[in-house]
C-alpha cells in the first residue's frame, strides 16, 4: 500500500516544507508525472453518482482535518477520489447538492498552488461540487474578513494572518451546524508545523471543547505504509495523496474519530456535534439458527465506526465464552448442550460498549423426515452414529425404547423399519447414539 506515487520523491526532500528550492526541484519531477495522469471530472463524479450512501444530515456541526493539502488538488484528486467523495457526501454536498452553498478559502493560492497543480482545492474539485448542484464561492489568498453565514460548508487552508477573527468565525459557523474542512501541512506558516498547529488550535478547541484535537506539531512526514480507515470519511479509503504533511491529534476529544491512519500517525480525523455519525454501531446482528448434533455453526457481528481497536466477547446464556473474542464465533461438533442464547459485547478504544441482540441456537439430534413408509430419513453428519427409538403410545413420555443404531455413510440416509408390518402403530425419534438396545 502506498500513500501514493510521489512519496518516494518526498522522502528525498530534507528540512522544512517551506524549503522552496527543495520543493520546487521535487515538483519538476512530479509535474512531469502529472502530465501523464488522466485527471477527469468524470472519475470523481461517477464515484459519487454510483454511491448507495444516503444523503448526509448536516444539521449538526462537523469538522474534517487532514494533515496534508494535496488530496483535493488537481493532481491528487484522482488518487484520493474515494476519500474526497466521502467528505463531500458526509458534508451533505452529494449526490444531490442542489441548493447547498460552499465557500472555499484558499490561503495557499498566494504561490499559485504549486504551479496550479498541487493547490489545496483545485478546479477539478470545484467543478465536481458544481456538477452535483452546489453553488461554489472561491476566494484565493486574502486577509479580508468574509461573512460565513449562509454557507453550508467551508473548505479552508493556508495563511490568512490579517483575518484575525477567522478561527473564531469558523468555530461559530460549526456551532451553528456548519461543516468545515481544514487542510493542514501547507508549509505556509512561520514556524513550520508548530506555527501551523498553533494557528488552527483555537478553532479546534472552541469547536470541540478539547485541546487535544487538531493538527500535530511534531514535524513533517511522508512515508509509505498500509492505510487503515474507519467511519463515514474513511470508508473504503486505500489511497490518499500525501506529501510532507503533519499528523493529526485525536486524543480524548468528544465525538472525534481517527478516520485514516497508518504507522506514521493519524492522517485524517473527524469530529461531529452529533455522535450518531461517528459512534460505534452494530450494522449486522447475529442471527438465530437451527442445526444438528455433530455439525458446525457460526455467529458473526458486523460493526461500523468506532475508534480502533475494537474488542469482542461472546456470551452464551449471559456467561462469557472463553477465548471467544473475535467478530466471528465458530462452534464445531455441536452437542445438545450448545443450545442456548448467544450475544456479543463490542467495545472500542474510547470505552463505547454495545451488546448485540440475542441469537438463539437450537440443536436437534438430526433432521428427520417421514414419508409413506415405516421409517425415517436422517439428515446428519457422515460417520456419526445415531440411535433410533420407538414407542407406541405418545401419552407415556417415558416409553421410548431403542430399536437400532445407525452410522451414516452419507449426510442423508433412509432407515426402514422391517418389523413395522407385524407391529402395532409406531412412533419414531432420532437421538445421539450409540444407545442401548433391549
Amino acid at each position: 500500500m502506498r500513500i501514493q506515487k510521489h512519496i518516494q520523491t518526498a522522502n528525498a526532500v530534507s528540512g522544512s516544507k517551506t524549503d522552496g528550492a527543495a520543493r520546487e526541484s521535487t515538483l519538476s519531477v512530479l509535474l512531469r508525472r502529472a502530465e501523464r495522469m488522466s485527471i477527469t471530472l468524470a472519475v470523481v463524479t461517477n464515484i459519487i453518482a454510483m454511491s448507495t450512501l444516503a444523503k448526509a444530515d448536516t444539521s449538526a456541526g462537523r469538522i474534517v482535518v487532514c494533515g496534508d493539502e494535496w488530496a483535493f488538488s488537481d493532481a491528487g484528486i484522482t488518487t484520493s477520489s474515494t476519500y474526497v467523495a466521502n467528505v463531500v457526501k458526509w458534508f451533505g454536498l452529494a449526490p444531490a447538492g442542489s441548493g447547498k452553498k460552499v465557500l472555499i478559502l484558499d490561503g495557499q493560492s498566494w504561490n499559485a498552488g504549486f504551479n496550479n497543480t498541487y493547490g489545496a482545492f483545485g478546479t477539478t474539485f470545484r467543478s465536481m461540487l458544481a456538477e452535483n448542484g452546489a453553488s461554489v464561492t472561491y476566494r484565493g489568498y486574502t486577509d479580508d474578513p468574509v461573512a460565513l453565514s449562509g454557507y453550508d460548508a467551508i473548505f479552508v487552508d493556508g495563511l490568512n494572518t490579517k483575518y484575525t477573527s477567522l478561527t473564531a468565525d469558523l468555530a461559530s459557523f460549526v456551532g451553528g451546524g456548519g461543516a468545515v474542512y481544514v487542510a493542514g501541512g501547507t508549509g505556509t506558516f512561520s514556524g513550520g508545523d508548530i506555527g501551523e498547529a498553533a494557528y488552527w488550535q483555537p478553532f479546534f478547541t472552541t469547536s470541540t471543547g478539547a485541546s487535544d484535537f487538531g493538527l500535530g506539531d511534531n514535524g513533517w512526514f511522508a512515508r509509505q505504509g498500509t492505510l487503515h480507515a474507519s467511519g463515514p470519511v474513511g470508508d473504503g479509503v486505500t489511497l490518499i495523496d500525501w506529501y510532507m504533511g503533519q499528523n493529526v491529534r485525536v486524543g480524548s476529544s468528544p465525538n472525534a474519530n481517527a478516520a485514516v491512519w497508518d504507522s506514521s500517525g493519524t492522517l485524517v480525523a473527524t469530529w461531529s456535534a452529533d455522535t450518531a455519525g461517528l459512534s460505534l454501531k452494530i450494522k449486522t446482528q447475529p442471527q438465530s439458527q437451527v442445526s444438528y448434533w455433530g455439525k458446525s455453526v457460526s455467529f458473526s457481528v458486523n460493526t461500523s465506526n468506532g475508534i480502533p481497536p475494537l474488542t469482542y466477547q461472546w456470551l452464551k446464556d449471559g456467561v462469557a465464552i472463553p477465548d471467544a473474542t473475535n467478530s466471528l464465533l465458530q462452534i464445531t461438533n455441536l452437542q445438545l448442550t450448545n443450545a442456548g442464547v448467544y450475544t456479543v459485547v463490542v467495545s472500542d478504544a474510547v470505552s463505547t460498549t454495545l451488546t448485540s441482540l440475542p441469537a438463539t441456537l437450537t440443536v436437534n439430534s438430526a433432521g428427520v423426515g417421514i414419508a409413506l413408509y415405516p421409517g425415517v430419513t436422517i439428515d446428519g453428519v457422515t460417520n456419526q452414529t445415531y440411535g433410533i427409538q420407538i414407542k407406541t403410545d405418545l401419552s407415556n413420555p417415558n416409553s421410548w425404547a431403542g430399536v437400532t443404531n445407525i452410522t451414516l455413510a452419507v449426510p442423508m440416509q433412509i432407515w426402514y423399519d422391517s418389523q413395522a408390518a407385524t407391529q402395532p402403530q409406531r412412533y419414531y425419534r432420532v437421538v445421539p447414539g450409540p444407545i442401548s438396545i433391549p
